[in-house]
């Protein structure tokens, strides 16, 4: 698979359901799509959890930047979000969204 297609392949594997994948994934995806930037090599940031043993097949399909137990952020391009989304070492991948306001 060529990176070209990721986003493609990565919108059919998805389209009867998300699956591991949080569907603000998906929508943040979805408006690159629709600008001026290639979706294909997009790294989206997230935070995947996973089991326990599976912390090094993780590190060889995506950027990680932290883990804190079975807690990995990291961030992932299409095609690694497809490779990442079929390994049965992730229990979850949720998108890592806007904070709220700050307190003044």
């Amino acid at each position: 698979m060529t990176e070209q297609d990721s986003y493609q392949k990565l919108l059919e594997a998805t389209k009867d359901g998300y699956g591991k994948i949080d569907p603000f994934i998906m929508h943040a995806l979805a408006i690159w799509a629709e600008s001026e930037y290639d979706v294909n090599t997009l790294s989206v940031p997230m935070l995947a959890r996973i089991k326990t043993e599976g912390f090094e097949k993780v590190k060889e399909n995506a950027t990680i930047y932290s883990r804190i137990g079975n807690i990995v952020a990291l961030a992932a391009t299409p095609a690694q979000l497809l490779e990442l989304m079929n390994m049965p070492e992730i229990i979850s991948l949720e998108a890592s969204r806007p904070g709220g306001s700050f307190d003044n």
